[in-house]
């Protein structure tokens, strides 16, 4: 099973298997434990489910394998390829200044969604374009950083949360989506300020009526 578990995924992480007596004693675990070598938040998780079960070791593999809150910066393929990998995991993003205004309250909310979701953010100093993607570019440089925002890639749609980022907040705003209560972002210009013309300009869903 281990094997085969192996071929199938992996691209997601390299698998290695041993019975070297000092690598086990390094690690801390006994022959026949399945455990993660990362150099990033719980360096050494060991996985303590069913061995029997590949459910149950992918899903510990998803849980583990990226980081919380996961800086992508402009160039970085690597990051760029763990966010973007599945067009079916949904990604809730922090977009951010370079003094990570928000990132700790950031990093504790999406805990319960880890796993599930890739999380990750962006600095506006770095990673313009990235704002610019998403429809956020207003805020570049601006006070109101920073924002969060859910992208639903399986079914293509974005959601951006309202108010101040706070642990509270954000958590809300997972539950929220998860129960489909949201209202879904619309990449749009700004709304005209006159808008009385022959021609009406409409902007996203914000003037449309």
């Amino acid at each position: 099973m281990w094997l085969n578990l192996a071929n199938s995924r992996r691209d997601t992480v390299l698998w290695c298997h041993t019975t070297n007596k000092a690598a086990l004693k390094a690690l801390g675990v006994k022959a026949g434990t399945i455990a993660m070598v990362k150099d990033f938040d719980d360096k050494n998780p060991v996985f303590t489910g069913d061995a029997s079960s590949s459910d149950k070791i992918v899903e510990f593999i998803e849980y583990h394998r990226t980081p919380v809150a996961l800086l992508v910066k402009k160039g970085d393929q690597d990051a760029l390829k763990v966010v973007f990998e599945s067009e079916k995991k949904t990604n809730v993003f922090l977009f951010t200044t370079d003094k990570d205004a928000g990132v700790d309250a950031f990093k504790t909310a999406v805990q319960d969604v880890r796993g599930k979701m890739i999380s990750a953010r962006f600095h506006d100093s770095d990673f313009a374009e990235a704002f610019q993607h998403f429809g956020l570019d207003k805020f570049i440089g601006d006070a109101s950083l920073p924002k969060v925002l859910i992208e639903d890639r399986k079914n293509g749609l974005r959601y951006l949360m309202e108010g101040d980022v706070t642990e509270k907040s954000i958590k809300k705003f997972l539950a929220d989506f998860k129960v489909e209560k949201l209202e879904p972002f619309l990449k749009s210009e700004p709304e005209p300020e006159s808008n009385s013309g022959p021609v009406k300009v409409i902007v996203g869903a914000v003037n449309f009526l």
